[in-house]
């Protein structure tokens, strides 16, 4: 479907529609975890957007294109781009992405060796999903809270783990697989750090089975990787 709204919006000549076909076509890549297709049509529509002023579909791209970066390892570059959408987004007093730009820059700031600043930014993107209802940005937002917490020098496991419980209520109510796999992947690699080993296997296998059946393979591989990366 996507494939024949981008054939029509370029056939038409159509900036407007081709941006979004572009960025319909990369926004499930990034939930996947599929960096390469998620970078190129992001990146594409990006482009289009700031080239034709679209400038809601700008901010959505910046955001989407920022946290692909930061999965593609380049964090730099995403903490560039993500507070760019930020900014641009403030100077238009669009704000109904906030809360996941604000989610997403602090992942980015933590990969990036900012650590205190990083979660002090999921916090405020945290208390804006709530304040805002945004509750899949919510449940976004605990995952990285757990993934921060268990991933420091001294990691915190029981804030992971409280962390990751609460991510993954939200997202069974939500319907929300891939949330519901990442909490999961999240909850294994804190029994490991916990050396609850039986718990560990437990939860990872269930991560993977999920991972599999949705075709993330980008998750997948952080099961089985020997350091992990959680997030």
């Amino acid at each position: 479907m996507t494939a024949d709204a981008l054939r029509v919006a370029e056939a038409a000549a159509h900036p407007y529609s081709v941006a979004v076909a572009v960025q319909g076509a990369g926004f499930p890549h990034v939930v996947r975890g599929d960096v390469p297709h998620a970078l190129q049509w992001l990146a594409r529509a990006v482009d289009i957007a700031r080239t034709g002023g679209f400038a809601v579909l700008r901010v959505l791209g910046e955001i989407f294109l920022g946290r692909v970066l930061s999965l593609a390892g380049r964090h730099d570059e995403a903490v560039a781009m993500l507070e760019d959408g930020a900014a641009y987004a403030e100077s238009i007093q669009y704000r109904a992405w906030q809360a996941l730009n604000l989610t997403w820059l602090g992942d980015a700031n933590r990969r990036a060796g900012r650590v205190a600043h990083g979660m002090a930014t999921v916090d405020q993107a945290l208390y804006a999903a709530r304040e805002q209802g945004q509750r899949a940005v919510e449940a976004e937002a605990l995952l990285i809270l757990a993934a921060g917490h268990a991933a420091d020098e001294c990691p915190d496991l029981e804030a992971a783990r409280s962390a990751a419980l609460q991510a993954i209520s939200l997202a069974n109510i939500l319907g929300a697989r891939p949330l519901i796999a990442r909490g999961r992947l999240t909850l294994g690699h804190v029994s490991q750090r916990a050396g609850a080993s039986d718990h560990a296997r437990e939860y990872l296998s269930l991560a993977a089975d999920m991972f599999a059946s949705m075709g993330m393979d980008h998750w997948l591989e952080q099961v089985t990787a020997k350091h992990p990366c959680l997030g």
